[in-house]
């Protein structure tokens, strides 16, 4: 409900009442829980706010903040200026985060369908998307090049042999290795279950 409030405020342009919303809902003081995503929506309005009122260096901070919680994190062209885009474009240079959505449960036939791999690099990277088992020595990769910004890899669940993969439980590894400063690196981690079915 606050952040509804602080967003309204920040839509008719009532930038100190709205900021002052926003930090009550990061202060480590709150009685209330917050999760990563209300946290990354403060961060990302607190940033909007202070890049607006000119004060690039703090808005920096707080996009920074919003990014290295969550690498999928953007900021919407209909809701945000230029100005604001364009100083969470600048955060991005600067923070090299990678990040792997969690995979949704399906059902497929790897003869015709497939489940979308979602990735992302905050920046210019090398990126490697791959499967491993946590049971057997299964291990290939889905993706490996450059990559910037999202990245979407489709998977019908097969080895790159187009044999099934065995079932069991598996992660799906991301690994990122910035070009822009070639010595910082990340990694996500998801993991999922496969099971085969059969008539």
């Amino acid at each position: 409900e606050n952040l509804k409030q602080a967003v309204a405020l920040y839509q008719n342009l009532q930038f100190p009442q709205a900021r002052d919303m926003f930090l009550q809902v990061i202060s480590p003081s709150s009685p209330f829980e917050v999760t990563r995503d209300q946290r990354v929506t403060a961060y990302e309005y607190l940033g909007a706010i202070l890049a607006t009122s000119g004060r690039a260096d703090s808005a920096e901070t707080y996009f920074r903040a919003a990014i290295e919680r969550d690498p999928f994190a953007d900021l919407d062209p209909n809701v945000f200026t230029a100005k604001e885009r364009g100083s969470f474009a600048q955060a991005k240079l600067k923070t090299f985060k990678v990040g792997a959505r969690q995979l949704v449960a399906d059902t497929l036939d790897p003869q015709t369908d497939h489940i979308t791999i979602s990735a992302v690099t905050t920046h210019a990277a090398t990126l490697q998307i791959m499967v491993a088992s946590l049971t057997d020595s299964t291990f290939f990769p889905l993706y490996s090049a450059d990559n910037d910004g999202l990245r979407q890899v489709q998977w019908n669940g097969t080895t790159p042999r187009g044999t099934l993969v065995p079932p069991g439980q598996y992660e799906l590894l991301v690994r990122g290795q910035s070009t822009l400063d070639p010595g910082r690196a990340d990694s996500a981690i998801v993991y999922f279950d496969v099971t085969h079915l059969y008539e």
